[in-house]
């Protein structure tokens, strides 16, 4: 095992549960909302998936500096 993975489990390890629990939730939601994007958005929207993503991706990725910075 390559030393940042080890360090990367060994943090991980020292989260709670509950916190681990909320960042797959948040890592999950993103994946529905990109997989799942024309069932709630009409097809007109279609050129602006990429950013909608993005936009979404940018929200996950403060959400989950915010349960990091609750935990620390």
């Amino acid at each position: 095992m390559e030393q940042n993975q080890y360090t990367a489990l060994t943090a991980a390890a020292k989260r709670p549960a509950y916190v681990i629990f909320k960042e797959l939730a948040e890592v999950l939601k993103l994946y529905d909302y990109r997989d799942h994007y024309f069932e709630k958005f009409d097809i007109t929207r279609a050129k602006f998936k990429t950013e909608d993503v993005e936009k979404q991706l940018e929200e996950t990725l403060k959400s989950l500096e915010q349960l990091h910075g609750n935990v620390l």
